[in-house]
C-alpha cells in the first residue's frame, strides 16, 4: 500500500511553531536573567600582572585616507565566546601589554600583509602617542575615538551594518564579519576596572566591595 506524503504545515501552522519557539526563548532568558539576579553579582577573580586568554578582534575597513582595504584591530574581546553576558570589549589604545600584542599582530603579517601593523603612534589630534593601528599602505593612523567610538558600526568604513545584521547582541563583541585570534596578556588594573563594569561583576579591593 502506497504511503500518503505528509501534509506540508500551513503558513498559519509555521507562525504558530516560531511564536512558540520565540516564546520558550524568551522564557530561557528571563530564567536565566533571573537567576543572575539570585545569585547577587559574581566576583572577577582575575588578576593584574598574570596572562589570561582574550581574543584580539580585528575589523575589515577601508582607511580613511587611501581608501586601501585592511583588517585593523580594534581591541580584544574578554570572555567566553558561548557566554556573552560576561563578555566585555577593551579597546586597543587601553590596551598595558603592548608588545605581547604587536608580537602577535606582526606574526600574523607574515601571511596577510593586509593585517594593520600596531604601535605606538604620533596623533596629531590626540597630541601625543598611543597605541594604534595603521594603514599598512599610507601609515595613516586608525583613531582610537573612530575605531572604538559608539558610531564606528554606522561608518561607511565599518564592515556592519548592526543592529540590522545577524550580530547577537553587539558588533563590538559578536561581529560575523571580524577576525578573531587568541592571545594570552597581561591586563592592568585599568582593564580589569573596564571589564568588571562592563560584565556587571566586582573586583575584591574596590572602595565599596569592602
Amino acid at each position: 500500500m502506497k504511503k500518503e506524503p505528509p501534509n506540508e504545515p500551513t503558513q498559519e501552522e509555521i507562525l504558530q511553531a516560531l511564536q512558540a519557539r520565540a516564546e520558550e526563548e524568551k522564557a530561557k532568558a528571563f530564567a536565566r536573567l533571573k537567576a543572575d539576579i539570585d545569585a547577587g553579582p559574581q566576583e572577577l577573580t582575575v588578576q593584574p600582572g598574570i596572562p589570561h586568554p582574550v581574543r584580539l578582534q580585528f575589523a575589515p575597513i577601508r582607511c580613511w585616507k587611501c581608501h586601501q582595504p585592511m583588517k585593523a584591530a580594534r581591541g580584544y574581546i574578554f570572555g567566553h565566546p558561548d557566554d556573552d553576558r560576561q563578555q566585555a570589549f577593551i579597546a586597543l589604545r587601553l590596551v598595558s601589554d603592548t608588545r605581547q600584542l604587536a608580537a602577535l599582530v606582526a606574526d600574523l603579517r607574515k601571511a596577510d600583509l593586509s593585517i594593520a601593523p600596531v604601535g605606538h603612534n604620533y596623533s596629531k589630534a590626540m597630541k601625543g602617542q598611543y597605541f594604534s593601528a595603521s594603514c599598512p599602505r599610507c601609515s595613516a593612523i586608525c583613531g582610537g575615538f573612530h575605531m572604538s567610538g559608539m558610531h564606528f558600526w554606522e561608518s561607511v568604513l565599518a564592515p556592519c551594518r548592526y543592529p540590522d545584521c545577524e550580530c547577537r547582541y553587539t558588533a563590538d563583541t559578536e561581529c560575523q564579519a571580524c577576525d578573531y585570534h587568541e592571545i594570552r596578556i597581561r591586563l592592568s588594573e585599568q582593564e580589569l576596572d573596564e571589564i568588571a563594569e562592563q560584565t556587571g561583576t566586582f573586583r575584591t579591593g574596590w572602595p565599596d566591595s569592602e
